[in-house]
């Protein structure tokens, strides 16, 4: 997904399975992870994990947008 913004062109270029870098104009702005809950384990436990969580996808879901909210009202 390639848009246009006043300080550049915004890429995001997805690296692996739910993970993406995003870019604006020259630069790394951030990074996406879809589905976080996923990627929470114990040890070297394997990522390939089958029961689901809608409660903790959702105690996620508002704990990251919280975060990115008082991050964007700090600027």
């Amino acid at each position: 997904m390639n848009q246009d913004n006043a300080d550049g062109p915004l890429i995001r270029l997805h690296v692996a399975e739910g993970f993406d870098l995003l870019f604006l104009g020259r630069g790394l702005a951030g990074w996406m992870l879809e589905s976080p809950e996923r990627f929470l384990v114990e040890g070297w436990e394997s990522l390939h994990r089958t029961d689901e969580n809608p409660l903790l996808a959702q105690f996620l879901w508002d704990y990251l947008a919280e975060l990115a909210k008082s991050k964007r009202d700090r600027r």
